[in-house]
């Protein structure tokens, strides 16, 4: 996922899950709900610190507002909409499922993606279809034509009657146009075009997804968040595993050792999220005692 793309995810989470006063979440509430919906990367995964520090990032700065709860806890609040000028309206969803937002926008890895029609899981970069084969259905990632077609439609609705309009318009016929690169040079020709765009176009994968889920006659829930959603059922898997088959090749000392090499490279926060027997922190603990 870019840095775009979890910027929106922060501002979407934000909205669904602000209930203190109406249209507020505590910092540390909206911290344990990002790291719910993605559990494989935070803020430390794009240079930020501090959640604070993420939330206080200009892009914020007309949707989202730091303040104090009463108690002095520090908290986000949500910038109402009618303070927010003339925007045209966007259709908005719940958040997609980090599995689901990648199988259907990623460009890579290479080859054939399916989507589990019993359990919502999702596996991409396959030569075949996984077994049993008619417990799972394959599904085209959006392309970039579709999504170029996106980029004309959002300057003809969003940007028809302001200076920018020609200027992006030649945006969108660039050879090399890549939707993020699209985003970036719509910020240099006005602060704030990026955002627009982003939400504009995660809209769009949104409502993709939905249609695609319906002809398939599957559940919403399976590809999108909501406030009482379960724990992700959606993972990513690839057909190969460079990592695992080097280790295989190893003896279990230095397969031990290279899987502990990786963990030690983790944040605390994502290290206390790992299923460990108790058993075994338990002995941990009393051999760091006994030293």
């Amino acid at each position: 996922m870019d840095m775009s793309a979890y910027f929106d995810e922060v501002i979407r989470i934000a909205s669904n899950t602000a209930t203190l006063g109406g249209d507020r979440v505590t910092a540390a509430a909206l911290g344990m709900h990002l790291r719910k919906a993605h559990p494989s990367v935070d803020w430390k995964s794009y240079g930020f610190k501090k959640l604070s520090d993420l939330l206080a990032d200009p892009f914020f700065s007309s949707t989202l507002e730091l303040v104090k709860t009463e108690k002095g806890a520090l908290a986000v609040a949500v910038i109402s909409k009618n303070t927010q000028g003339s925007t045209p309206h966007v259709e908005t969803y719940n958040p997609l499922r980090k599995a689901v937002w990648e199988a259907f926008t990623l460009p890579s890895p290479p080859g054939r993606r399916f989507f589990n029609r019993l359990t919502g899981a999702v596996r991409i970069g396959l030569d075949a279809t996984p077994t049993p084969a008619d417990d799972w259905i394959e599904l085209e990632k959006v392309g970039l034509p579709e999504q170029r077609r996106w980029a004309e439609c959002f300057v003809e609705e969003q940007l028809k009657d302001t200076p920018s309009v020609d200027d992006a318009r030649n945006l969108v016929h660039l050879h090399t146009w890549h939707p993020h690169q699209f985003g970036l040079d719509l910020e240099r020709l006005c602060e704030g075009l990026m955002r627009q765009w982003n939400l504009y176009r995660s809209a769009r994968v949104s409502a993709y997804v939905k249609k695609w889920l319906a002809d398939q006659n599957l559940p919403i829930d399976w590809a999108f968040q909501t406030k009482l959603s379960l724990p992700e059922p959606a993972q990513v898997e690839t057909s190969s595993l460079p990592w695992a088959q080097e280790a295989l090749r190893c003896s279990p000392e230095e397969t031990k050792r290279l899987i502990l090499a990786a963990l030690s490279q983790l944040p605390v926060e994502q290290l206390l999220e790992i299923p460990i027997p108790s058993r075994l922190i338990l002995s941990a603990l009393s051999s760091a005692k006994s030293r």
